[in-house]
């Protein structure tokens, strides 16, 4: 079955109480996964655990992410490597797959996992997690489908995969064709396969990308402390289908102008951006004003995107190709 490693990052997997701390904090390291590990797997299998850090990922910094990616790929030079399985918190975890999603360009699979709940709670379902996790990660079956990301027995894609619940174990999904596979009896099942990204990215990125959420009478003035950071992009959740309040075009006609890109996500949890109105500050204004649309991206995804293409040196004219793909 090969080796396959853990990169440990943290999180609530990794949380536990302690000595010094009636509430669970991010106290297990890859060693203690590697000792719950051996009762679980045949000997054929080695298991590498290797600590980057050891916090909850809300305190999670894109230096981070773009360690975790920079590994992940270190490792997919050695043949004897079947797979990666990283450990992460679930706050930020779909972002940080993300960010691998669109830079990791390895044949073995990289497999994020995590935790609901921490490791003193009744229902603890970091093990569970890790177990099919580490199945994924050496399995024949998920060669060449990239970053993924394996939780509560379901295989999702870095690039499909959304938190829609701030509690439950089936935390994550993957709107709107669901998981690309699931373990069924400790058995990878893998139902459809997924496209990668057209072109690997470098883990380069670039700051400030701010990620600005639309509400009804949105304050302009807000947008205009975001003009007066000086960003090297803006990522906007705009309303329904990509649509804005007609008070906020000028700022972001200023915005373009200057050269800063504006990338149009959605608010809704699901959907393209993309309507038919004729109305001030619905999709054909914006088209015309020169944003760029995030498709089915969420916002948060659609900035890690931003970040990472104008980090690898493409220039505005092109935002269109990469955020035209469906991943």
């Amino acid at each position: 079955m090969g080796k396959v490693v853990i990169l440990s990052t943290g999180g609530t997997i990794a949380m536990d109480q302690t000595a010094s701390s009636s509430h669970p904090v991010p106290s297990l390291t890859g060693r203690d996964f590697e000792q719950q590990l051996a009762s679980h797997f045949p000997t054929d299998m080695e298991i590498l655990a290797e600590d980057i850090v050891n916090i909850p990922s809300a305190h999670i910094s894109l230096e981070t992410l773009q360690k975790i990616c920079q590994k992940a790929q270190g490792h997919s030079s050695n043949p004897d490597v079947a797979g990666m399985v990283v450990t992460h918190g679930t706050d930020t975890m779909e972002e940080s797959a993300y960010f691998a999603h669109l830079c990791y360009s390895g044949s073995q699979p990289v497999v994020y996992t995590g935790a609901m709940r921490s490791a003193n709670e009744t229902g603890y379902d970091g093990l569970r997690n890790l177990i099919s996790a580490l199945r994924v990660a050496s399995s024949p079956e998920a060669r060449e489908l990239g970053v993924l990301m394996v939780m509560n027995e379901q295989v999702h894609s870095a690039g499909e995969v959304r938190k829609f619940h701030t509690q439950r174990v089936d935390a994550f999904q993957s709107p709107p064709y669901g998981p690309i596979g699931e373990i069924t009896f400790d058995k990878l099942n893998i139902k459809r396969r997924i496209t990668r990204p057209a072109q690997s990215l470098e883990p380069n990125y670039v700051t400030p990308v701010p990620l600005v959420a639309l509400t009804a009478d949105f304050e302009v003035a807000l947008l205009e402390a975001v003009q007066e950071m000086k960003p090297k992009g803006v990522v906007i959740e705009a309303l329904g289908g990509g649509r804005v309040p007609p008070k906020i075009m000028p700022v972001l006609a200023d915005l373009i102008e200057s050269g800063v890109p504006i990338v149009m996500a959605t608010r809704c949890g699901i959907g393209p951006v993309i309507d038919q109105y004729g109305y001030t500050g619905a999709h054909r204004d914006l088209k015309k004003l020169g944003c760029t649309f995030a498709h089915n991206l969420s916002g948060s995804k659609a900035r890690i995107k931003l970040m990472l293409v104008l980090g690898n040196g493409i220039d505005s004219t092109q935002l269109n190709r990469f955020f035209e793909e469906e991943s």
